[in-house]
């Protein structure tokens, strides 16, 4: 899910992606996850990724 400046149609120079990610199950810790999915998508811009697993949305 796409959310912060972007997502309110606010471009510039200086504006980063915000990016909620929801992998459905992970034993990952919540920092290794992250890093794996940076690996996989290797964003080309500022990118602010947060990961969780959907487990814990759940709670």
């Amino acid at each position: 899910m796409l959310f912060g400046s972007l997502a309110r149609g606010r471009l510039g120079l200086f504006i980063n992606i915000d990016l909620l990610v929801v992998v459905m199950e992970s034993d990952l810790p919540f920092v290794e996850r992250s890093a794996w999915i940076y690996q996989k998508l290797m964003p080309r811009v500022d990118a602010d990724i947060i990961v969780y697993a959907g487990k814990i949305l759940r709670r």
